[in-house]
């Protein structure tokens, strides 16, 4: 509620003394702006009115200076002879024509009060309007009236001539005290305005010395005190002892007149904490100093108590998020070794197998296992998942193979359901591309698979086209049960289902639609749909290949056996009994001699008695795990074999970890044979060629510290350019970091954000994770900065020592 005590000052002086004193028409001029001041409009006059016109003796906010009588609102007035308040103009009836209402800008609200003469004539109004609609209270209503009242009194002191001065003065004098009972009942109508707010809040006034002066029952239902245990205390009884310490400050900021608002921490009676959220505002006498100081204030100890909550919530999200990373990479070590002895045991029956019914199968046990490799890989990792981050692999593949092998899975499926599985491939698309093939693989599965689920009869189709002369324009159709309209916008939403009963009658998870949108979209791709409800489904992606002329070579389509003419004493630590058969008879067709130890502990009992040329160790095992393990080698018996971690996790803090143990190299978990014996060749013997090592890395991203399919492809299979590049970001990283660390040292935070964003475009060339360095850039707290610049220098000596391992010996 706006605060008329200053108005009601100035009408005291209006009265007393510009009356007297000042000219007549400033004195009429100043009404007309009090009663804008006091309605809180843009424009009043004061007018006089007769049966042709209407005249203004004084106005604010307006040019005219008469009008004519049919175009008046203020007739309305002088024919009713009372106040006249209209709220919105546009809905009164009278003024349904009206010139000044009925146009852009026009009149809205209205109220006008009569001029009435001695003789009970009506010869004007006090009036005023504004361009809002809006209602004016009842102590604005009565100070306009007390106006209108007090022109017409300046109006007859007026036609008073001078030998009537003294007069005037009684008849003023008169006014004055009339004026100051108004005031008392508008200051009346102030308090109950006040008692209202004291109602819903706590009100305390203090004296400027912060002495409790008076409290409302609110404030006391909060505080715990009765009103005579807090009147004569000083503010500072309130407060905990930590908080008194600047109390003063507080105080002494109140007495010159500034406001202070917030949330703060009070004692109460009970010992107990509360927190109030209140406003201090210090009241100033017309000599602006501060009187007392009044405090609006309501208790908000639940909500804070409810953040805490929330606080304590999240804290316990977070270790949860813990406890699922530690399941999450459990679980993958779980899932991944029965199917590395799968995989690796349908290597060896592809090697030897030569029925061509028998080999059809196994290819397509092969191609289903590294399919569900790929997609365990994705669905475990759900931080991944959730980050959004997909590394996308860069090599040649044979198209047509591709769709074949994903036929091959899923033909059964459509010929026990009796519907027509066809492909067609548009002549123009050529059979080589560099790529991702099993991210491709992924996706049809994903959506030829959803195809059969949901189609009881007819057919499902893929169609596939080439565009823009690199693009692949992929069209999954079938005849099934198609998807609500509604539902169309969020099936590829995480966990959606075309309809609540989808995942009871059909199975799945939910995750399969939005997954492969994450894939095709981190590709550069798109992918929509089309669907009429009980008609079927297309599903349309496309995706960005790079056409190739080159052809896979034969001799690496086809399986050969490894044979190495050297001899090496290979110590396995596995625990595994799938995975030690699996060795055995990988190891059956070399010249390597092979033992094998259950766990850490065998592992060093077979140590200590045997020499050996390299060890294969597990990383999760009973008893004494491999970390443990490779430390003892380490740190205890001082042995230099090289040691390759076998494991079935991937994350790059535990490569990191596994590095500063002493662990040479590691290999993830399913392997291939040739990868195996690569690593086994250059850590034994020191061979390898950096053409296939390059090859590898760019097969195996996801399993590496590095990734350098990007780096091959800009240099269109530049073996020395990609030397020379691996060598130069070597060189130049140590130089940032060092410079990095210089600038940290000294507080220079800018040039530290500047070197960490230059250094993402190297990391990103070698396809090294720029996590982070992300971090570094917009990170802003010293402690923070200083834990990443640690980290990141540990990223970079295990990028340094992977480049070594691709350079030497080349």
């Amino acid at each position: 509620m706006k605060d008329y005590r200053n108005d009601i000052e100035r009408l005291k002086a209006l009265i007393s003394y510009e009356i007297m004193d000042t000219p007549e028409e400033k004195s009429f001029n100043d009404l007309a702006e009090l009663v804008s001041i006091i309605c809180n409009t843009p424009a009043a006059i004061i007018s006089f009115i007769d049966d042709k016109k209407q005249w203004y003796k004084a106005k604010v906010g307006t040019t005219n200076t008469e009008v004519p009588y049919e175009e008046t609102i203020c007739q309305y007035v002088v024919v009713s002879g009372n106040m006249l308040e209209i709220p919105n103009a546009l809905e009164d009836e009278r003024l349904s024509n009206h010139p000044h209402v009925h146009t852009e800008n026009g009149v809205r609200f209205y109220i006008g009060v009569p001029l009435v003469s001695d003789n009970g004539h009506t010869i004007g109004t006090v009036c005023t309007f504004d361009g809002i609609t809006k209602k004016l209270s009842e102590e604005q209503k009565t100070a306009l009236t007390i106006i209108a009242d007090h022109v017409m009194h300046l109006l007859d002191i007026s036609k008073k001539n001078s030998e009537l001065t003294e007069e005037v003065k009684v008849i003023l004098e008169q006014k004055i005290e009339e004026a100051n009972e108004t005031i008392k009942v508008t200051e009346a109508a102030y308090n109950t305005l006040f008692k209202a707010i004291e109602k819903s809040n706590a009100v305390i006034e203090f004296s400027p010395k912060g002495i409790i002066e008076s409290v409302n029952d609110n404030f006391l239902e909060i505080i715990g005190y009765s009103r005579e245990e807090l009147i004569g205390k000083k503010h500072d009884a309130l407060l905990n002892e930590t908080e008194k310490e600047n109390n003063h400050l507080f105080w002494e900021s109140l007495n010159k007149g500034a406001f202070k608002s917030g949330r703060f921490k009070r004692r109460h009676k009970d010992g107990s904490q509360i927190w109030i959220q209140a406003s201090y505002s210090p009241v100033l006498n017309s000599s602006n100093e501060v009187v007392k100081v009044t405090k609006i204030a309501q208790n908000i100890t639940l909500e804070i108590n409810a953040e805490k909550a929330l606080e304590k919530a999240k804290s316990l999200a977070d270790e949860l998020n813990v406890q699922k990373d530690h399941f999450i990479a459990n679980i993958s070590h779980e899932i991944r070794t029965p199917i590395n002895a799968v995989l690796g045991f349908t290597d060896l029956l592809l090697d030897e197998e030569t029925d061509t019914k028998k080999l059809k199968y196994l290819k397509s046990v092969k191609t289903s296992g590294d399919n569900l490799l790929h997609l365990i890989n994705d669905i475990l990792d759900l931080s991944k998942i959730e980050a959004g981050i997909f590394l996308v692999d860069s090599s040649l593949f044979h198209l047509y193979e591709t769709i074949e092998n994903v036929f091959s899975i899923l033909n059964l499926k459509a010929e026990q359901k009796n519907l027509t599985f066809s492909k067609s491939i548009a002549s123009n698309v050529p059979e080589h591309f560099i790529g991702d093939k099993n991210r491709l693989t992924q996706i049809l599965i994903n959506l030829l698979g959803n195809a059969i689920k949901f189609t009881h009869e007819g057919r499902v189709n893929l169609n596939l086209y080439l565009e823009n002369d690199s693009t692949l324009k992929f069209e999954v159709t079938d005849t099934g049960i198609g998807i609500p309209n509604d539902k169309l916008k969020s099936i590829f939403e995480r966990f959606s289902q075309a309809q609540e009963n989808t995942s009871r009658q059909f199975g799945g998870s939910g995750l399969g639609l939005n997954i492969s949108k994450l894939l095709i979209e981190k590709q550069g791709g798109q992918i929509n749909v089309e669907s009429t409800l009980g008609k079927g489904s297309k599903f349309i992606f496309t995706l960005p290949f790079t056409i190739s002329s080159e052809t896979l070579n034969t001799a690496q389509k086809q399986k050969t056996k490894i044979v190495s003419n050297s001899t090496l004493k290979i110590l396995m630590c596995e625990d595994n009994e799938m995975n030690q058969n699996l060795m055995k008879a990988v190891f059956m067709e070399t010249n390597h001699s092979l033992d094998i130890a259950d766990n850490g502990h065998e592992g060093l009992k077979l140590l200590s008695v045997n020499t050996y040329d390299l060890i294969l160790m597990d990383i999760q095992m009973p008893e004494l795990d491999g970390c443990e393990t490779a430390t003892i080698i380490r740190k205890e018996l001082k042995l230099n074999v090289p040691i390759i971690a076998i494991t079935a996790h991937s994350t790059l803090k535990e490569r990191e970890r596994w590095l500063s143990l002493g662990i040479n190299d590691y290999i993830s978990k399913p392997f291939k044979k040739e990868e195996l014996f690569e690593k086994i060749d250059f850590w034994a013997f020191g061979k390898t060629d950096i053409e296939n090592t390059f090859e590898n890395e760019e097969k195996t991203a996801s399993d590496t510290i590095i990734s350098l399919g990007y780096l091959k492809e800009m240099s269109a299979g530049d073996d020395r350019f990609m030397k020379e590049m691996l060598q130069l970001f070597a060189k130049q990283s140590s130089e940032n970091m060092t410079l990095l660390k210089e600038s940290f040292s000294e507080k220079d935070f800018r040039t530290v954000k500047n070197i960490a964003h230059k250094l993402k475009t190297s990391f990103s060339l070698i396809g090294a994770d720029v996590l982070i360095l992300d971090i570094i850039e917009t990170e802003n707290t010293e402690e923070t900065l200083s834990e990443n610049i640690k980290k990141l220098e540990n990223q970079l000596k295990n990028i340094t020592r992977e480049i070594n391992r691709l350079l030497t010996n080349t």
